[in-house]
């Protein structure tokens, strides 16, 4: 399902531009020419299951009528060789240019076709780039920079995702399967790390901040994914939990970012949504101090537990939170940090003044509200059995001190939530085996 709320919240993200919080863009290496300019970016890593909806949502771009003079929309599109043969079944890696198809939506690409020195792509020849190689993010935004220069730069990552996943290592006590994160490449065999993301935003960027970074994905709205791009964006779009196969629709959104930064109109002026949805706006300004917050009252937590029985207590209040489920395994699951903290708060009464904290950290960092007033962004929690059952052995790239080379910030800088080597922090007192 197309989520018109969800894209009209995006677009008055970017046109952000009257909020008395927010602070202009340093660009000093752009033109007054460029004033008012939005170069936005899609990193659409299709070469995988998604092949047949990233062309979709391709044409649902071209459908859209915006202001190209203002707005420049590219698209680094990978397809598949397996799931989709229309427009000339190329299975390689093109970037367009979006034009506006004056048929409006259809199954044909009218875009341009663009070369890109960075990424070695050339109209003479297609090209097959690994979408989970920090290279190709990079190079990306590197081109788009140089190409068309803006005021202001946004990224959308799309495709499928899995919140702050990464490669556990071999040879340690935990579990050491392979997990994910981002931008899945099936040629490849690969996927993005969470803290690869982030280089590859640094490495592309160089002294320019992302206005915005949209995950139109699963699990994009995370604190470990927020915390890790802190410093990459102001703002940062995406689900707590499943996202729909179909995702975005980007006829809306692309008309209402142009109508909207014509209009100069803020956020703050959109109306709460109609429906409960798991979508949130987070302002990255904020989640320092949210991760703080949480990791303190995680740190409390972990003195309130005594015995077995206060372990069998939390996992308790931990299920009654809700978990958020990773499609098709079962086995990794993530809890909304505000229906925990509801949990939390009626069980220990007297570290109410922690939990006030973190919901007020919750509250500054996360714009939006379903219309039950949840606030939507989860945390991992734990991985389950084939069962359901909640399960001990935690992959090495979530647990602190273990040595893993591709753990995310949230991990490494964690000191009472996470589990430890040791096996401190909440997670390892709960989920860890023979805890007395």
């Amino acid at each position: 399902m197309k989520n018109t709320f969800v894209l009209l919240t995006i677009a008055l993200v970017i046109s952000l531009t009257s909020c008395s919080s927010y602070i202009a863009p340093s660009n000093e290496n752009v033109s007054s020419g460029n004033e008012g300019k939005l170069t936005l970016m899609v990193y659409m890593a299709a070469d995988n299951d998604l092949e047949s909806a990233a062309l979709e949502d391709l044409n649902e771009m071209e459908a859209a009528f915006y202001d190209e003079e203002k707005i420049t929309v590219l698209v680094l599109l990978d397809r598949s060789d397996l799931y989709d043969n229309s427009n000339g079944n190329w299975s390689s890696t093109r970037l367009y240019k979006v034009k506006h198809d004056a048929n409006g939506m259809n199954k044909t690409i009218v875009s341009e076709q663009l070369p890109c020195p960075e990424l070695s792509l050339e109209l003479s020849h297609d090209s097959e780039l690994d979408m989970s190689s920090k290279k190709t993010l990079s190079g990306l935004l590197s081109y788009s920079c140089r190409a068309f220069p803006a005021d202001r730069y946004a990224l959308v990552m799309w495709g499928h995702g899995t919140g702050w996943r990464g490669l556990s290592l071999d040879g340690i006590s935990y579990s050491s399967k392979k997990v994910k994160a981002f931008a899945f490449d099936d040629n490849g065999g690969g996927y993005m790390h969470l803290c690869t993301l982030r280089e590859a935003i640094e490495d592309g960027m160089k002294d320019e901040v992302l206005e915005f970074i949209g995950f139109d994905t699963c699990f994009g709205a995370e604190l470990e994914v927020c915390y890790e791009l802190k410093n990459c964006a102001r703002w940062l779009c995406g689900t707590e939990g499943l996202s729909p196969y179909s995702g975005w629709n980007y006829t809306t959104w692309l008309h209402e970012i142009s109508r909207n930064i014509s209009a100069g109109q803020d956020f703050f002026s959109l109306p709460e949504p109609k429906d409960d949805t798991s979508f949130a706006v987070v302002s990255l300004s904020h989640i320092g101090e949210l991760f703080a917050s949480f990791d303190s009252l995680a740190s409390s937590l972990t003195k309130c537990i005594c015995s077995e029985d206060d372990v069998e207590s939390l996992k308790k209040l931990v299920r009654s939170a809700g978990l958020l489920f990773v499609p098709n395994a079962k086995s990794e699951a993530y809890i909304s940090i505000y229906d925990f903290l509801s949990a939390v708060e009626s069980e220990f009464p007297h570290l109410a003044e922690e939990i006030k904290d973190v919901e007020r950290d919750l509250f500054n960092s996360v714009q939006t509200r379903t219309s039950n007033g949840h606030i939507p962004l989860g945390v991992f929690v734990c991985e389950l059995d084939a069962s359901g059952d909640i399960s001990s052995p935690f992959p090495a790239s979530y647990v602190n001190g273990s040595g893993e080379k591709n753990q995310c910030a949230f991990v490494k800088d964690s000191v009472g939530y996470v589990p430890t080597f040791a096996g401190g922090g909440l997670l390892g007192m709960l989920f860890r085996k023979n805890n007395f």
